[in-house]
């Protein structure tokens, strides 16, 4: 593809069959050339089209890799989230029973007392008023 560029220098186009009497190649008699007129981009220009497009790759596989990168982050992130869930739904629990432990506790206190208040106040009041002095 290239290899024109040290016989022909910055043309764009050229004759095949004179490129060959050039390199004296022997040509098959019958047979003729019929390639005349081959386009030929210049060295810069696939240079430059080679580059566009490697950078156009470069920018989509860093996007895959990026995109990978992300996928993988969130999946550690959900797994230390659902970790940490786990853990305060224990602690909630935990927290829970120890209210409903001291509420059982208070409502059994107040049942007691309630139960033993007509004795309480009978014997209080008995012995207010029999250690008055008369």
């Amino acid at each position: 593809t290239n290899i024109l560029s040290p016989v022909c220098p910055g043309k764009t186009s050229f004759d095949i069959t004179s490129f060959l009497k050039k390199l004296e190649v022997p040509t098959c008699g019958e047979e003729e050339v019929v390639i005349t007129n081959v386009t030929i981009r210049p060295g810069r220009e696939q240079r430059t089209d080679k580059l566009a497009k490697e950078e156009h790759n470069s920018a989509l596989n860093l996007n895959k890799i990026n995109t990978q990168w992300r996928t993988i982050l969130r999946e550690l992130k959900t797994r230390e989230l659902h970790k940490d869930i786990e853990i305060l739904s224990q602690t909630f629990e935990r927290v829970v029973d120890c209210k409903d432990s001291v509420i059982k506790v208070c409502i059994l206190s107040g049942v007691v007392a309630h139960a033993f208040y007509p004795s309480t106040r009978e014997a209080e009041a008995g012995g207010f008023l029999s250690s008055r002095p008369a």
